[in-house]
């Protein structure tokens, strides 16, 4: 059963465009799964969500393909260096690594919502004299 709300959340992030590894990865680590198992799990479960979500949104012409294209070529090699890099250190750093990139991608979406609302409320009482 757990399984099954971890994969419905990981589906729901990234139809989203959220990204369905942050959900699954974390969800499977607090359940005891390695890391590197974890993320083999999540590569399994991508191509699945990400097909059907792409053609979601294709149809509703979300999808920019002049910039996507390439980006999915530089992908295909980030991957391929990526995997190489997880067989090559050791697990416990590619854990750290993950978890510092959460805590910087964390902390750079809430300094630019306080960005954000600092200047809507500069723009409110700047519109109020």
């Amino acid at each position: 059963m757990i399984s099954f709300l971890i994969g419905a959340a990981s589906a729901v992030t990234a139809s989203l465009g959220f990204g369905s590894g942050c959900v699954m990865l974390i969800c499977l680590t607090l359940q005891g799964v390695e890391r590197l198992t974890a993320s083999g799990i999540n590569l399994l479960f991508f191509p699945c969500t990400g097909a059907f979500s792409l053609v979601l949104h294709h149809r509703r012409g979300l999808v920019c393909w002049r910039q996507a294209l390439p980006m999915a070529v530089l992908g295909c090699i980030g991957a391929l260096v990526g995997s190489w890099t997880a067989g090559v250190f050791p697990q416990q750093w590619t854990s750290h690594l993950f978890g510092v990139l959460l805590l910087v991608l964390g902390l750079r979406e809430l300094l630019g919502c306080l960005q954000k609302n600092r200047f809507l409320h500069n723009s409110e009482e700047s519109g109020a004299e």
